[in-house]
């Protein structure tokens, strides 16, 4: 598998220039032992599951980050703002994969957009660097 065959897309819109895509998929377990369980030993059991998707972009646009801006504040007012994230991943390399019509996988949820990061060095391209959080399941 090639990084670059791994994107983060917004609605069927790739978030386009990312140098770099990572999705982690948690769960927690709680313990659930009592009095009666044998020999002492901790029992658990799966309490929930969570996801995040982080992407770093380069040669941002200004648009592009007054844009995430603008949704960030909205989604933090409204309470209402989830985006709608698709994780996909297919063989086809460069350009080819900007869509998911040719996705080998693909799932999809919503997300609240919690952090927006510029990193702006001297004679150096800008890097924008959005991460989500999953509100709800990534199926």
């Amino acid at each position: 598998m090639m990084g670059q065959n791994f994107r983060v897309f917004e609605g069927s819109a790739v978030i386009d220039e990312a140098v770099s895509c990572q999705v982690a998929i948690t769960s927690s377990v709680e313990d659930s032992s009592t009095k009666d369980s044998p020999s002492g030993y901790a029992k658990s059991q799966m309490a929930s599951r969570g996801w995040n998707a982080q992407v770093e972009t380069f040669d941002v646009a200004v648009a592009q980050l007054r844009s995430w801006i603008s949704r960030f504040n909205t989604q933090q007012i409204t309470s209402s703002g989830n985006t709608g994230i698709v994780i996909g991943w297919d063989q086809t390399s460069g350009n080819e994969n900007k869509t998911l019509e040719n996705a080998d996988i693909a799932r999809s949820g919503n997300a609240w957009l919690t952090d927006i990061s510029l990193q702006a060095n001297n004679r150096q391209t800008c890097r924008l660097s959005l991460q989500f959080t999953g509100n709800g399941a990534l199926a």
